[in-house]
């Protein structure tokens, strides 16, 4: 058996920040610019495309990414792991992920595309069939995108994934305003300018990658049990809950048509602004925790108890400014995607603290509680989705279905619901495993706050004195 310590001397456990708050607010610094751009770039895309493109494009999109968690298998999440925990070096890492990733795609890609050339009509019947060969290569590109993002953050690199989000971003704008605005290729060329900003990440993480230390580029074929073993356990995670979170959209499009897809993708974008501090808070955490467990508890319940404020108030602000914000970014023509938005909101602070305790379940080798929690979510977003969004549904085999009718709204309700039941239960789990009690995990402290308010203000006035170091 191979011996990472001893035989090879540049393979060490990559080295944690500083501090974990440090880390974030750096992660969540970077992240600023990416932010900005996204929204610059789903402007663009509503007000060239109207409701109806804006619903199609995202459906073709969403159903690519659906693909990847397929048939990704929770590789990208394992490595990570293993590269954190300092069992393999980044050349290692990508090499066993992309040996795995190129022999997936080699099934999967034929498959894929005599699926669209048979049945594109019955499930896609508005989207081109150029639109949905696009979404379909654009797996292979997600797939060795993730691969370069996993083991940058394995070497605790955030701020280069952060980096490289933003060169994606600048790249997709770049193509809406030569393929959308200039030569007026609708949807076709939207699809494109989506796809390339994964192209442009791999070709830039690759050459990020190349300055960390490591050693040979070999596949670690002796890890494969270790790898299969835990990827198993975190697929049936990550697919029920990556299916939960995008599941709706489709099913908005499947029951109500391109329009409302549109609109609830709007929804959706301006809601998922409450997600990028959460986001950003568990890429830092999780593998810190595979890399430190023993001092995960206090790091992870200080950041809920944090979390859970901001996230508190950044709903409100949305709830204030976010109609307004809506016409002017997007024009009228979205306004009904407000109240969608709102009724949205509650389960984005659910899934923003769900997603950090889920970083820190899994870094502890749990990933069994994240699967539990995310089929229990997803079996209760697709029954409310059912319920509450169709008023009648006709299924073959099956008489006519009744539903409320309550359209997008009925989607963001049972999204907020599923959300908040993936809380109860990941809540349920860490408490199992580390016996912390819910005022400690979820209750603010006064101090933390003055704290964290004195070290801002430090500095600050160490930023104002003359000749300080920027």
């Amino acid at each position: 058996m191979h011996d990472q310590q001893t035989d090879n001397p540049a393979l060490t456990r990559p080295r944690a920040p500083r501090g974990i708050l440090r880390a974030v607010g750096l992660a969540f610094a970077g992240r600023g610019a990416e932010v900005a751009l996204a929204t610059v770039v789903n402007i663009i895309i509503a007000r060239a495309l109207g409701p109806s493109g804006r619903g199609d494009l995202t459906t073709a999109l969403t159903a690519a990414f659906i693909i990847y968690l397929v048939a990704e298998l929770g590789l990208r999440s394992t490595i990570t792991r293993l590269v954190a925990a300092g069992r393999a070096t980044w050349q290692e890492g990508m090499a066993t992920l992309s040996a795995l990733y190129l022999l997936l795609c080699a099934v999967l890609m034929p498959v894929g595309a005599w699926a669209l050339a048979h049945y594109h009509q019955v499930a896609f019947p508005t989207i081109p069939l150029p639109v949905l060969y696009i979404a379909l290569f654009a797996v292979p590109l997600i797939m060795f995108e993730g691969s370069v993002v996993a083991v940058l953050a394995g070497h605790q690199r955030i701020p280069e994934v952060n980096a490289l989000r933003v060169l994606e971003k600048v790249c997709v704008l770049i193509g809406l305003i030569g393929l959308v605005v200039a030569a007026q290729t609708g949807l076709i060329g939207a699809m494109i300018a989506s796809v390339s900003g994964f192209a442009v990440g791999i070709a830039l993480g690759f050459a990020m990658l190349l300055r960390l230390p490591g050693g040979r580029p070999r596949p670690r074929f002796d890890l494969l049990p270790e790898i299969i073993r835990f990827s198993a356990m975190l697929y049936i995670s990550n697919l029920a809950m990556s299916l939960n979170y995008r599941l709706d959209a489709l099913l908005v499009f499947f029951l109500l048509g391109s329009a409302p897809a549109g609109l609830y993708a709007i929804a959706v974008t301006i809601g998922e602004m409450m997600l990028y501090l959460p986001d950003t808070v568990s890429t830092v955490l999780y593998p810190s925790v595979s890399g430190d467990v023993a001092n995960a508890t206090p790091r992870t319940t200080g950041l809920t108890r944090l979390l859970i404020v901001l996230l508190i108030v950044g709903a409100l602000l949305l709830i204030l400014i976010g109609l307004p914000l809506i016409r002017l970014a997007f024009g009228d023509r979205f306004a009904p995607s407000y109240q969608a938005m709102v009724l949205l909101l509650p389960g984005m602070v659910a899934m923003g603290l769900a997603r950090v305790l889920a970083a820190d379940i899994t870094g502890r080798g749990y990933p069994q509680y994240g699967a539990i929690s995310a089929w229990v979510t997803l079996v209760v977003t697709v029954l409310l989705d059912f319920l509450l969004i169709p008023r009648a549904l006709a299924l073959p085999g099956f008489p006519l279905l009744q539903g409320l009718g309550w359209g997008i709204n009925g989607a963001a309700v049972a999204s907020s619901a599923a959300y908040t039941v993936s809380l109860i239960v990941l809540t349920i789990a860490y408490r199992r495993l580390t016996g912390i009690r819910l005022r400690d995990l979820f209750l603010p402290r006064l101090a933390e706050f003055t704290g964290i308010a004195g070290r801002l203000r430090s500095l600050a006035s160490r930023g104002r004195q003359p000749g300080a170091t920027q």
